[in-house]
C-alpha cells in the first residue's frame, strides 16, 4: 500500500501570516515565544524568548496566541478544502493530512503528480508543507516530518529514506530515544539491524510494536475523514479593528471558502450569520439574506459591506465567524453548468430589496397590505416588504385608492364628473366604531381622481386618491 503524508508545520502560522508586520505565536504561563515568522526571525524573534524581551527587540511585533482547538479547526478546514482533490484522506492531529495515493491512482498515476497538485493549492493559500509518501501510514509521516522529501512508489527507497532516519525523529518517549543514543543506535537502520528479541527487550513490546507499524509489518487502522454538512468557519484578526474597510479582506477570505463549499455540494444559500467577536463585549451577530440563494462570494461581499457600513460596532473586531444558517439544493436548471455565476434566477426587484434590506435594516422597507376589516382605515397598513412570491395575494372587488387621505379631508367644491358608485361601506359594529358610508369616484376640478364618501349626516369627505 502507498500513502502519502503533508506535514504542515506552521499551519497556525501561516494562517496569522502578515506582510504588514511581524507575527509570532506564544505559548504558556507565562507566556514565551513559540513560534515566529520570517520577519519577526529577521527582526531577531527566537522561539523561547519572553514577551519582553520580543516586543524590546521588534515592538510592532503581533502576538498570537497559540490555541489547540484553532488549529484543530484550521486542519480540518484544509482537509474539506483537499478533499475535491485528494480523497480519501484522513486528519493526523495536530499537524498533519494523511491521504491514500494508492486509492488515486486514476487520477494521479506517479506520487509525484498528487505531490505536485497538493503544493500548488498549499502555494495558492500560503501555507507551508512537507510531503513523503511511505508503505505503511507511520513511516510516511516520520519521513514527512523529518522533511526527507520522498515521493515515489518504489518501496525500496523509502525503506531506505526511513533507515536512515535519526532515532530522535520518531515520536518515542525522550528517555527511550535518550537510551538508545547513548547506547549508539543512532538511526532506525541501527535498531533494524538487531534481532526480534533484543529489539523487545531495549524498546519494550509496545514501542517494538510502533515500530512494526511504521515497517507496515503490522495494521494501523485509519480513520477516514469526511466534510461536515454545514459551513462554520472563523478567522482572528491579526490586528484588532472598528473600522469596517479592514474587515473586507479577512471577510473576503471566509466567503471564499463559502462559495468553494456551496459549489462542492451543488447548492445555495440564502441565509448566512456573520459573527464579529469583540475583545471584552458580547459578539454583533448580523443576519444576512439574499433573494432566492446566493453562491458567488462577491455577492456576499457585497451584502455583507452594506450591512456593515449600516452597523455601530460597540468595541474593537478581533475575529469574524460565518456560518450557514440555510442551504438549497441547485435545480436541473441551475446544476447545468458547474461554475455557472448563479445570477440568473435572481430577479432586479429582489436584489434591490435586499440590498437595501442590508443597507437600512430587515424592517426598513415596507410595502402596502390588508387586514380583513371592510372599514378603509383600518384595512390598509404597511407591512415589512416581501420577496415576490410571498405577497399579499391581489384584492378582488371594487377599485380602492393607493393613497388613503388620514384623517378624511372635507370635501370643497362639487366634482366635475362622478366615475364610479355608489359602494355601501357599513361595519365595525364588533368593536363599537361603527361606520355606513357610501363612496364613490369622482373627478375634481383640479384633474385629480379622488375617492370620496357621504356619511349619515350627508357630509361628503375625500378619503384617498387614485394616480
Amino acid at each position: 500500500m502507498l500513502w502519502l503524508y503533508l506535514h504542515l508545520p506552521s499551519l497556525l502560522l501561516d494562517h496569522h501570516r502578515s506582510d504588514d508586520v511581524p507575527v509570532a505565536l506564544s505559548t504558556g504561563t507565562p507566556p514565551v515565544i513559540q513560534q515566529p515568522d520570517e520577519q519577526a526571525r529577521q527582526a531577531g524573534i527566537q522561539a523561547g524568548q519572553s514577551m519582553a524581551t520580543a516586543r524590546a527587540l521588534c515592538p510592532q511585533l503581533a502576538l498570537i496566541p497559540f490555541s489547540d482547538a484553532r488549529q484543530a479547526e484550521l486542519l480540518e478546514q484544509l482537509a474539506t478544502a483537499l478533499y475535491q482533490l485528494a480523497s480519501p484522506l484522513a486528519l493526523w492531529p495536530p499537524d498533519g493530512l494523511l491521504i491514500h495515493a494508492d486509492r488515486l491512482r486514476h487520477l494521479y498515476p506517479q506520487p509525484q503528480d498528487l505531490a505536485t497538485v497538493l503544493a500548488q493549492h498549499l502555494s495558492q493559500h500560503g501555507l507551508n508543507g512537507h510531503m513523503a509518501t511511505g508503505t505503511s501510514p507511520r513511516m510516511a509521516r516520520l519521513l514527512a516530518r523529518h522533511g526527507s522529501a520522498v515521493c515515489t512508489d518504489d518501496p525500496e527507497t523509502m525503506h531506505h529514506a526511513l533507515r536512515r532516519l535519526p532515532v530522535t525523529a520518531t515520536d518515542w518517549p525522550a528517555r527511550v530515544r535518550q537510551r538508545l543514543t547513548r547506547m549508539g543506535l543512532q538511526h532506525l537502520e541501527d535498531l533494524l539491524a538487531c534481532c526480534p528479541a533484543e529489539l523487545t527487550t531495549r524498546l519494550g513490546p509496545e514501542l517494538y510494536e510502533d515500530l512494526q507499524r511504521i515497517l507496515g509489518r503490522s495494521g494501523d487502522p485509519v480513520q477516514e475523514f469526511h466534510p461536515p454538512a454545514t459551513f462554520h468557519q472563523s478567522l482572528a484578526l491579526t490586528r484588532e479593528t472598528r473600522n469596517t474597510d479592514h474587515l473586507k479582506a479577512p471577510l473576503s477570505h471566509l466567503l471564499e471558502a463559502l462559495e468553494a463549499f456551496l459549489r462542492q455540494r451543488q447548492c445555495r444559500c440564502d441565509r448566512l450569520s456573520l459573527t464579529l467577536h469583540h475583545p471584552d463585549r458580547a459578539p454583533t451577530s448580523l443576519e444576512l439574506e439574499t433573494s432566492r440563494g446566493e453562491i458567488r462570494a462577491e455577492a456576499f461581499l457585497e451584502l455583507a459591506l452594506l450591512r456593515l457600513a449600516a452597523t455601530r460596532l460597540p468595541d474593537d473586531v478581533n475575529a469574524l465567524s460565518l456560518a450557514t444558517e440555510r442551504t438549497v439544493a441547485l435545480d436541473a436548471t441551475e446544476s447545468r453548468d458547474l461554475f455557472d455565476s448563479g445570477g440568473g434566477h435572481q430577479s432586479a426587484r429582489e436584489t434591490l430589496l435586499y440590498r437595501l434590506r442590508a443597507r437600512l435594516g430587515r424592517d426598513s422597507i415596507q410595502s402596502p397590505g390588508r387586514n380583513p376589516d371592510p372599514r378603509p382605515e383600518r384595512c390598509a397598513h404597511w407591512q415589512p416588504a416581501r420577496e415576490r412570491g410571498t405577497s399579499t395575494p391581489p384584492r378582488s372587488g371594487p377599485a380602492r385608492p393607493f393613497w388613503l387621505q388620514q384623517p378624511p379631508k372635507p370635501l370643497q367644491h362639487p366634482p366635475v364628473r362622478w366615475l364610479n358608485g355608489p359602494e355601501r361601506i357599513q361595519g365595525g359594529w364588533w368593536d363599537g366604531d361603527y361606520v355606513r358610508r357610501d363612496y364613490y369616484i369622482a373627478l375634481l376640478d383640479n384633474g385629480q381622481r379622488a375617492w370620496l364618501f357621504r356619511n349619515q349626516q350627508d357630509q361628503w369627505f375625500i378619503h384617498g386618491w387614485f394616480g
